[in-house]
């Protein structure tokens, strides 16, 4: 398959992305991990702090990546969580 298009670019709320990783859940869903600003408009250099955000990542019927949405609090999805284990 051909790389082709964005995935993930700014939209209306945040700036960025940046540095992404993909991560696979243990129940084998996919994850973007990437870090944004809250920042509505204009160009760098961007003010305030980077945010880590993660985001779902989905698939077109051809197997490509479909463009990813950046949400926020409850639409974002949430990483099961690991305690540390007794001995």
């Amino acid at each position: 398959m051909a790389l082709s298009g964005e995935i993930l670019k700014s939209d209306a709320s945040h700036q960025g992305p940046g540095h992404h990783s993909f991560v696979r859940t243990p129940a084998g869903d996919w994850l973007i991990v990437y870090h944004r600003w809250d920042q509505r408009s204009g160009t760098g250099p961007l003010k305030g702090e980077r945010q880590v955000a993660i985001d779902r990542v989905r698939y077109g019927t051809d197997g490509s990546i479909a463009p990813i949405a950046m949400t926020d609090g409850d639409d974002a999805p949430m990483l099961p969580r690991i305690g540390r284990r007794r001995e």
